[in-house]
């Protein structure tokens, strides 16, 4: 499980790091996908 959420946070990092332009990147950028997000979403714990 914590080898999920470390890679799920390195994919968000290169999402962040590579914003979305007009102009095509020479290079398919890493984006997160819904999953991804559901599953780094807050939780409550109680």
């Amino acid at each position: 499980m914590l080898f999920r959420i470390q890679n799920d946070l390195f994919d968000l990092g290169a999402d962040l790091a590579t914003p979305e332009r007009d102009e095509p990147l020479k290079f398919e950028a890493l984006r997160i996908v819904e999953s991804q997000v559901a599953r780094l979403g807050p939780r409550s714990t109680t």
